[in-house]
């Protein structure tokens, strides 16, 4: 019998995220952890994210994800929105 592929639905998972800004990057990065991301002088504005994909960046827009095992992913506004909703079923609002 020749391989087919299977639908599978994910399952639903909480996870924390909070919208980075210029203005909340300190605030974020003490979320993190200093373990959890490095610092770029010449870049203030973006955080350099380690996950077990090595160095991600979030940029001001993206939404930093803490997932169900503690790992920190950033993720583009409109991906965050398609994917998740807020837990009281209220969409959250993106940051100017």
């Amino acid at each position: 019998m020749p391989a087919q592929f299977a639908r599978y639905r994910a399952r639903p998972v909480v996870i924390e995220a909070v919208q980075l800004t210029r203005d909340n990057v300190r605030e974020i990065k003490e979320l993190l952890g200093k373990h959890n991301y490095t610092e770029k002088p010449w870049d203030p504005v973006n955080i350099y994210i380690h996950n077990e994909h090595g160095d991600v960046v979030a940029e001001p827009g993206d939404w930093v994800i803490k997932g169900s095992r503690g790992e920190f992913s950033p993720c583009k506004d409109v991906t965050f929105r398609e994917k998740y909703e807020a837990e009281t079923g209220v969409a959250p609002k993106a940051r100017p």
